[in-house]
């Protein structure tokens, strides 16, 4: 059985912790955009570190092209500190831009949309992404992110 919940700004972490909170193996992040405000950076380590420190493992991709070179800084300093932080993180800093917005727990659990992990996304913007509980739909967007990142996963 497919399950199926639209998640609306406001409710994106909450979907997002409890993620992090159940998965009993892995959790894979492909953002495109991360929040550079200490208060959200912080949220999301304390999340990821919980899992972590369950024993989850954690991949996380950060996109690193952007046209604006503060942008692109900024995003290499976030990689770093999940890095720092014990999170297999790498920068995608490859010929095209990575736009998806994808978190996959346990291959079954995804929090897909519009969704960047940035405070505009979570309280101000009208964002959209729907959480879906599906095996075979999350082991297909798994292969297709070890597919465009196999580094990552060695």
């Amino acid at each position: 059985m497919i399950w199926v919940v639209p998640v609306y700004s406001r409710d994106y972490l909450l979907f997002f912790s409890e993620i992090c909170n159940t998965t009993e193996k892995e959790i894979i992040i492909l953002s495109y955009l991360i929040s550079t405000k200490e208060k959200i950076i912080q949220m999301i380590l304390e999340n990821l570190t919980r899992a972590k420190n369950r024993g989850i493992n954690i991949y996380m991709i950060v996109n690193g092209i952007f046209r604006n070179r503060e942008t692109k800084r900024n995003q290499s300093v976030i990689a770093e500190k999940f890095r720092k932080a014990g999170i297999k993180t790498i920068l995608n800093l490859r010929n095209s831009q990575d736009h998806r917005k994808i978190i996959i727990g346990d291959e079954r659990k995804i929090l897909i949309g519009s969704h960047n992990l940035t405070e505009n996304s979570f309280y101000s913007a009208k964002e959209l992404s729907l959480y879906i509980e599906d095996e075979r739909l999350g082991k297909k967007l798994k292969e297709k992110i070890i597919e465009d990142y196999p580094v990552l996963f060695q």
